[in-house]
């Protein structure tokens, strides 16, 4: 006898209740008038428990957990059968490709029990049956057993906010198993927790849980494994309950009207004949393909339109607009293809039409318009990179915002007001266009982020001009300071700059106390002069360098550091492009141990007069005023020691006279002895009484010859 099993989804039908396997739905009507004698019904006491686990959130994945085979699968997925209780698990929708999904059934099995129908000649059976009503109602089968327990669906989710996540999250659902798994199988007594489970850790990572039962117990929504746990222990006692202990029905299985043993009743071929065609399963499988293609496709462009909506200040609104329409469209067409295939699905098994409408639909859904690849097209490339570069920048510390005067007034005058923390403010403008401009581009692109990576002593706003009705000719940096623009084009500023001056770029951001003109400078130190590291320079010529970021002379502390005003920095994080034409572009690096030995060289004579740092020597001052009077005006006037010598016969003469030039307490002294040139610390001058301060007056002289051992006693006092 040809018989179908069908899982109640939430339904709860009786013995003799008449089905139509047309729809896959119960009808009003039941073939049994009254309550059938308890000698007829074989029960079987079969108590059994199972929890089962998915990771996957395709409808086939889903079908499988709940059990549903068969035609009853199409019915289901067109929308032609009624889903209640666990069925409501299938309406669950996954929006979003982000989202990590799992699912926990937990099945419990009491009783089954069963009718035979067939034995007509009990005038016991017989007596209870309207064998009239077959006449009338368009069923095709009859309730004859039914197993009975208690069945629900457990479904966990998590919002990824990286996708370096989704390994952990996987790890702790399948960890949940575990738990839930610690419930004892059902029989005698209540369920215990058995021993040996893992830590929950869901509700510290916020998972959210959904229970779709069938006992008709709306639980409290559980926040964490542990809860879920509690609630399936209670199950049995909820059991307990329901229908002498028995629960609520799981499967019914079903036996067709035409085969029951009726020769007084002469059906005629009709509305209840009770004459079904089901379906090969090759067609259901190409149904599920496609229904699962437009699942991926509203998932993605799911996710595009919540992207583009989080992503406002650098898309057009109009376009963000025209998505959310299509994400509506995609369901409505799924809507109209789950339709159009239940309407075809019930005309075939009624016997009204072969299986070619179903084919031609099969076919359009595939290879027209109406694809879901076809409802992709509107997802652009260039969108998407907008925003993975709005992303990036603002992951870096930038602020991104479409072009608005306002806006950007108030941003400046922000600035303005930060003139005392020495802040600085940049303004990058661009357009999509201004992308493919070459080297201005990459250029400006490149000193974006070098402003990004050393951003302590300054902000970085980006100012997206496609939308905002500013027209520029290509992309460009303003730099800002105290509210006043510096450069109105910062790159071509620098590339003026660099015919004349070499630059420094750091990678990291800067050390200790850096904001602007506070920079905490060690009193040893000195310009910093090293050769270029690039491989067309001369590796002989000492150069000045200057940061690429605040323009101001890189100074190399004795105990291994540089300086700017930008901050303190390591030797190994800066990178050279001075100004010989054949360097090139980029910047180039040193070997950190070649860059730390060529600074540690650099405390030359010429290095000290360049930071202008007064030598005295260590006596006292007024026994030799000339001496330290020519020696120090000197030091002024000529920027190395080999140019003083060039013009040693234009040498200024200095006197000392009251009233005219203060000059300093603390002093340094320096030597050479004929290999290595020693720096002593800050000393204080060693002056007593009304001479504690002495004065100069400067005047040029002529005729006056300083000598070698002169200028040597007076520049680079020996050791006393």
């Amino acid at each position: 006898m040809l018989s179908l099993k069908r899982q109640s989804l939430g339904h709860n039908a009786r013995f003799g209740d008449i089905y139509n396997a047309r729809t896959d739905q119960f009808t009003e009507f039941t073939l049994v008038k009254g309550a059938i004698p308890n000698e007829l019904v074989e029960e079987l006491h079969c108590p059994s428990q199972d929890i089962t686990f998915s990771k996957q959130s395709s409808y086939q994945e889903r079908l499988k957990l709940l059990e549903i085979k068969g035609g009853l699968r199409a019915s289901v997925l067109s929308g032609i059968a009624n889903l209640e209780g666990t069925g409501s698990y299938l309406s669950e929708e996954k929006s979003s490709n982000d989202t990590v999904e799992a699912s926990y059934a937990c099945s419990m099995t009491t009783y089954s029990t069963r009718v035979n129908f067939r034995a007509f000649d009990s005038p016991e059976l017989r007596k209870n049956l309207d064998l009239e009503i077959l006449q009338t109602v368009p069923g095709t089968h009859i309730v004859s057993a039914i197993k009975w327990g208690s069945k629900c669906i457990i479904s966990v989710k998590h919002r990824l906010k990286t996708e370096e996540e989704r390994s952990k999250i996987e790890g702790e659902f399948k960890a949940g198993l575990s738990i839930l798994k610690g419930v004892s199988s059902y029989g005698r007594g209540a369920m215990v927790n058995a021993t040996g489970t893992k830590s929950d850790k869901s509700k510290e990572l916020s998972f959210e849980f959904n229970i779709h039962g069938d006992l008709g117990i709306e639980p409290e929504t559980p926040s964490s494994f542990e809860e879920v746990f509690e609630y399936i222990k209670k199950i049995p006692s909820m059991i307990a309950k329901i229908n002498d202990g028995r629960g609520v029905p799981q499967i019914y299985t079903l036996i067709p009207l035409k085969y029951l043993a009726l020769d007084d009743l002469k059906i005629e071929h009709g509305s209840g004949d009770g004459i079904w065609t089901d379906l090969k399963n090759d067609y259901f499988e190409d149904f599920l393909a496609i229904v699962e293609e437009w699942q991926l496709v509203h998932q993605k462009l799911n996710d595009y339109l919540t992207s583009l909506e989080c992503h406002q200040y650098c898309i057009d609104e109009k376009y963000t607009g025209e998505v959310r329409k299509q994400v509506r469209k995609i369901k409505k067409a799924e809507s109209e293809l789950r339709s159009e295939y239940g309407n075809a699905l019930v005309s075939i098994r009624s016997g009204g039409s072969d299986t070619k409408p179903l084919e031609s639909l099969l076919h359009q859904w595939t290879s027209t318009e109406k694809t879901p690849a076809a409802m992709l097209s509107i997802m652009t490339p260039d969108c998407l990179e907008r925003m993975k570069f709005a992303d990036t920048l603002q992951n870096r510390g930038a602020k991104y915002f479409k072009f608005q005067e306002v806006t950007l007034d108030e941003a400046i005058a922000e600035n303005g007001t930060q003139a005392a923390e020495g802040k600085d403010l940049y303004v990058f403008y661009f357009k999509d266009r201004s992308k493919n401009a070459g080297a201005r581009w990459r250029e400006n692109y490149s000193l974006l982020f070098d402003l990004l990576e050393n951003r302590q002593n300054h902000s970085v706003i980006a100012c997206d001009c496609e939308y905002g009705g500013k027209e520029i000719e290509g992309a460009h940096i303003e730099h800002y300071r105290a509210g006043r623009l510096i450069s109105s084009d910062l790159w071509e500023d620098q590339i003026n700059k660099l015919r004349e001056i070499c630059l420094v770029r750091v990678s990291t951001n800067p050390d200790g106390d850096s904001a602007y003109g506070r920079v905490v400078v060690p009193e040893d130190h000195c310009l910093w002069k090293v050769p270029c590291p690039g491989i067309y320079c001369k590796p002989s010529l000492g150069r000045d360098w200057m940061c690429v970021l605040c323009l101001s002379s890189m100074r190399y502390a004795y105990a291994g550091t540089v300086y700017c005003k930008c901050g303190s920095f390591a030797l190994d994080a800066c990178a050279f492009k001075c100004n010989d034409p054949r360097h090139g572009h980029k910047f180039s690096k040193y070997e950190p141990t070649i860059l730390g030995l060529l600074s540690g060289q650099m405390l030359g004579v010429d290095e000290i007069c360049k930071v202008n740092i007064l030598l005295l020597g260590a006596y006292r001052l007024w026994q030799h005023d000339a001496e330290f009077g020519d020696a120090f005006i000197n030091n002024l006037k000529y920027p190395t020691l080999q140019q003083a010598f060039r013009e040693r016969s234009r040498f200024t003469s200095v006197y000392v006279k009251s009233g005219k030039m203060s000059l300093p307490r603390f002093y340094r002294t320096i030597f050479q002895d004929g290999v290595n040139t020693h720096v002593s610390k800050i000393r204080e001058m060693e002056t007593t009484g009304e001479e504690d301060n002495p004065i100069l007056d400067i005047y040029e002289g002529t005729g006056v010859t300083l000598t070698e051992k002169k200028l040597n006693s007076g520049l680079y006092q020996p050791k006393a």
